[in-house]
């Protein structure tokens, strides 16, 4: 039996409580970042050719929680990506 204060989730407990938590400590937004941007990451771009426009014309659709879908969003680089990430919490 949870102690006072804790929330048992597989009894009904509010998963998007734990969205929030998995999102604010646990998601490697930079790593996603660096991995998305295939090195053409405005702060480390590797090559003389690298195209730092290439994240912020990378598209992203989010579904939240109900099935909602949040399409045709586009980030400017890895931190603006993790503000929205940790503000929507997308089940997907």
């Amino acid at each position: 039996m949870p102690g006072m204060g804790e929330m048992n989730y597989a009894e009904g407990g509010n998963v998007q409580d734990l969205m929030k938590l998995y999102y604010g400590r646990l998601y490697p937004h930079q790593t996603m970042y660096k991995w998305l941007a295939y090195g053409n990451d405005t702060a480390k771009a590797k090559h003389p050719k690298a195209d730092k426009s290439f994240f912020s014309r990378r598209e992203f659709c989010f579904t939240l929680e109900g099935d909602i879908f949040v399409r045709y969003q586009s980030f400017k680089d890895g931190s603006e990506l993790e503000s929205a990430i940790k503000a929507r919490c997308p089940s997907k």
